[in-house]
């Protein structure tokens, strides 16, 4: 009996540990510092109080007084059944005083939550060209 628990307890760890979500962790006064080419930190976010629900979170804001652009990214609780919008974000919501939110997303994979950057927006487009390109003949 006594093996039956412990082994009970041992997939219960390794199953929690491996379904913990991944999120970049950064905090910087570059626009794009917490891109994935800044190689921001990575974190587990750790076990979820009950009742909620862990989402990675990027938030992109105008200091108004110093004129600096302040990007964040980390983990994020929210209650679980919340959607997937930047509405359950606190910062985005009310930013901080002095601040004008510039850009605010939610997401629920892995990573997930680097500053994009114009250069993937461009490779994105780059089968569109090819595509409007051929039907143009």
């Amino acid at each position: 009996m006594g093996i039956v628990i412990q082994s009970f307890v041992l997939i219960t760890v390794v199953f929690s540990v491996a379904h913990s979500r991944r999120c970049f962790k950064c905090e910087s006064e570059k626009t794009f510092g917490c891109a994935k080419e800044a190689k921001p930190n990575s974190v587990e976010c750790g076990r979820e109080e009950p009742g909620f629900t862990t989402f990675c979170s990027y938030r992109l804001f105008h200091h108004v007084e110093r004129k600096v652009n302040i990007s964040k990214s980390d983990c994020l609780q929210v209650k679980e059944g919340s959607i997937l919008d930047r509405i359950v974000v606190p910062d985005c919501k009310n930013p901080p005083p002095g601040h004008n939110v510039i850009e605010c997303k939610v997401c629920a994979s892995e990573l997930c939550n680097s500053a994009p950057l114009l250069s993937t927006s461009l490779l994105n487009l780059l089968p569109l060209f090819f595509l409007v390109k051929y039907l143009a003949r």
